[in-house]
């Protein structure tokens, strides 16, 4: 799979527990402004199931309005307007590494069949 990869983003918005929204700086004044980033290779718990909020609480504490994140997108999301990507954390690692070891996101490596949910409460 193709990677793309940007390393000058901010983060806008926490969606939900695996969406997030950045302004990705191309360079040379080049902008894509308010771009979706869907976590590739796991899942949260929807807003409107128990433990949603819970895991786009902690999302954000991870990913404050204005941090600046690397991203590497992996392409298109098979929902429209988003793109499939790695975010990198400010302190290190990932923010799929950290969601599904506090327990807010499972691993969900090909997006395909059921969307796997982690256990609520958590453990």
């Amino acid at each position: 799979m193709t990677v793309w990869s940007y390393p000058l983003c901010t983060v806008l918005d926490v969606h939900d527990g695996d969406t997030v929204k950045v302004d990705i700086d191309h360079g040379m004044g080049i902008w894509s402004r308010g771009v979706l980033v869907r976590l590739v290779g796991v899942a949260a718990r929807e807003l409107r199931d128990p433990g949603g909020p819970e895991a786009r609480d902690h999302l954000a504490g991870l990913l404050p309005v204005g941090a600046q994140v690397h991203v590497d997108s992996h392409g298109w999301d098979k929902y429209a307007g988003r793109i499939l990507g790695v975010i990198f954390l400010p302190v290190g690692g990932t923010a799929q590494e950290e969601m599904v070891a506090s327990g807010y996101a499972a691993i969900w490596k090909d997006g395909r069949g059921k969307q796997p949910q982690p256990p609520w409460p958590r453990p």
